[in-house]
């Protein structure tokens, strides 16, 4: 991990309804980033949905500082539903790589597991061992490309790496060459691909490495195999995300710099689950790449503006 410039990084966060979604604006902020030694920025998203647990929406690169807005159209009926957002961000420097633990990773379906030839399950493509392997079938029947097999994270992480580990046993058939990626929070809404093209036609470990995407669900789609064949195979899936954009907070608050809430009645009482200490720092700790958004000062929330 690289440490960081100087951070002054505080953002007024403002939520208005617009429809039937609600549209954030925060302040401008070219001038906060202190000695940044580029102009590179990450902002990080969260939503917290009638006071639960604040998850991560959406994540915006900004490469010239120019970002300020963003539309959530992923609301529900605003008449009815609170919600409150937070705001963090970040450089380039600051990024830390983690892999998701893949013991509590769920498969969620594979289009085709070849099970009488051998033991040959989509699980084993999540198990951390090389030696198994996902197989589509083969023995009765070879179904065409493409394949596809669904992960669920069990909670959203800001993906933007996705490591294929052949099989690793001398053996090239199934050997992935075309793919597709798909990160979602929903499982089946799955939109744009996040990723799509070849791999190198060889069994070595390949990452594939995208825009960061939030997301629990992930659909890794194969559309063709190194020499031609209908199967698709795998050793190993792993999923990298940058840990240092997962701050610990909660859910619904108020009185923290960075958060902007709309409420469909009058401001109901919900636990303060977050720590308004995890937010901010101190001057002395703007060295540590732990935390983005500090917060400073007696910033008010932005309040939703109904119109």
């Amino acid at each position: 991990m690289r440490m960081l410039g100087a951070w002054l990084a505080t953002f007024l966060l403002t939520a208005t309804v617009n429809g039937a979604q609600i549209d954030l604006a925060w302040d401008d902020y070219g001038s906060q980033f202190v000695n940044t030694p580029d102009t590179h920025v990450f902002f990080n998203l969260y939503r917290s949905d009638n006071g639960g647990a604040f998850t991560s929406i959406k994540i915006i690169e900004d490469f010239d500082k120019t970002i300020s807005t963003y539309a959530d159209t992923t609301v529900g009926d605003l008449s009815t539903n609170d919600y409150c957002y937070f705001l963090t961000a970040g450089d380039t420097l600051t990024r830390t790589f983690s892999t998701v633990n893949k013991a509590g990773i769920f498969i969620v379906s594979a289009d085709s597991e070849e099970l009488v030839a051998g033991d040959y399950h989509a699980a084993n493509a999540k198990d951390n061992d090389v030696v198994t392997l996902w197989h589509t079938q083969y023995y009765f029947a070879q179904p065409a490309h493409p394949h596809e097999v669904i992960f669920d994270l069990r909670a959203s992480y800001p993906l933007d790496t996705i490591q294929y580990t052949p099989r690793q046993d001398g053996i090239v058939n199934g050997t992935i060459a075309g793919y597709t990626l798909y990160v979602s929070q929903t499982l089946g809404a799955w939109g744009s691909a996040v990723s799509s093209g070849t791999l190198a036609s060889n069994t070595s470990p390949k990452k594939i490495v995208f825009t960061p995407t939030a997301g629990r669900y992930v659909r890794i789609v194969a559309t063709s195999e190194i020499e031609g064949n209908p199967y698709t195979s795998a050793a190993e899936f792993d999923f990298l995300y940058d840990s240092s954009w997962i701050p610990a907070v909660g859910g619904n608050t108020s009185g923290v710099s960075n958060t902007a809430c709309h409420y469909a009645t009058p401001q109901p009482t919900y636990p303060m689950l977050i720590d308004p200490a995890s937010v901010a720092q101190s001057a002395e700790d703007l060295s540590q790449p732990t935390m983005f958004g500090r917060a400073s000062g007696d910033l008010s929330i932005g309040n939703v503006n109904e119109e």
